[in-house]
């Protein structure tokens, strides 16, 4: 198990942040999710939630981001595309409201 879905499960050992119950929760079971592997240098992974229009992007140095508000086409050019990075920083970085997990 990973040290971290360990502490999620036991009584933290920081305080918690400042930050929504519901962003907390999210924030706790972000590894929890099925994560996609992509072909990029820049994204090692990412994931979608279409109930709440949520990207989750998974950077090579382990920074997990979630960009809210996503539409799933938006979605679904960004798998296409042929540069995930280049598709990233000009369209999704740019546009929607981002949460450093």
């Amino acid at each position: 198990m990973n040290w971290y879905k360990k502490a999620a499960k036991e009584k933290p050992f920081w305080p918690k942040p400042t930050m929504s119950d519901e962003e907390y929760d999210r924030w706790n079971s972000a590894s929890e999710k099925k994560w996609t592997s992509v072909d990029s240098s820049f994204i090692a992974g990412v994931t979608y939630d279409e109930d709440r229009d949520e990207l989750g992007v998974k950077m090579n140095g382990e920074r997990e981001y979630f960009f809210e508000g996503v539409p799933k086409d938006v979605f679904d050019d960004f798998m296409a595309s042929g540069s995930k990075g280049q598709f990233f920083n000009n369209v999704i970085r740019k546009k929607y409201r981002r949460k450093k997990i």
